[in-house]
Formats: structure tokens, sequence, C-alpha cells
């Protein structure tokens, strides 16, 4: 599943429900090897955020897992800038979609954004 699908068909969080799952281990092993193209902050329907991550050598998004493999959810973006900062400080190519307003001065906390946009943004068509 990319992108589009995913915010095109409904409830951000059933969706990615459907894609594949890493664990923290190899999260940050992918992190450290640098085998995570894009790693994409998305904001849920309900205001939450989940990490989700294009692999170098894998078509489609993979996402974070807990423990009880379940899709990892941040409701504050402080505890989650602070997770990324902490946990994969090597990746350089974030971007952030948002389905809120929201104060784009707290995604300054991370280093390495490229993009941030509202899935509405997001969705459209390219100007030729």
């Amino acid at each position: 599943m990319n992108i589009q699908k995913l915010l095109k068909g409904g409830s951000i969080l059933e969706n990615i429900a459907k894609c594949d799952r890493l664990t923290e281990t190899a999260f940050i092993e992918y992190a450290e090897n640098k085998a995570i193209e894009t790693l994409t902050i998305l904001q849920t329907n309900e205001g939450g955020y989940v990490l989700a991550v294009t692999l170098t050598w894998k078509d489609g998004l993979s996402v974070l897992e807990t423990t009880r493999n379940t899709v990892r959810e941040w409701v504050d973006f402080d505890r989650l800038a602070k997770h990324i900062s902490e946990k994969y400080p090597r990746l350089t190519d974030i971007q952030v979609i948002l389905n809120k307003e929201f104060v784009i001065n707290q995604h300054m906390k991370l280093k390495g954004v490229k993009a941030v946009c509202f899935d509405s943004e997001y969705l459209q068509p390219e100007k030729q």
C-alpha cells in the first residue's frame, strides 16, 4: 500500500493496519543501515500519529508495531519527536502528513523534515 491509497480509503488507522509491520528493533536496524528511504509521520483521523517507512529494498509502506502486534500510535507530537530523535537519529528524509490544522513550529523539533503538508494537499494532482 502506498501513501495515496492509505489516505484515500477512509480511516488511516484501519488502512495502515493492512500494511506490513516492523518491530522497534527492525526499525532501528534499518535506520542504522540506511535501509529506510523515507520516514513518514501520518496524523490519524483521530488526531494521533503513526510512523510509516518506505524501505529501499521493498515496495509499499511498513509501519511500526507494538509488542502486542498493534500499530504503534502517539497522541502527543512532542513525545513522538523525542522518540524519533533518540531512536532514529540517522534518518534524514522525514515527511509529515497532517489531516488537521497544526502548529508547524512543532515539526522544527525534528531534524530532516523535508515536507509538511495536509493530506488534502498531498492528494491533489500535480500541476503540469
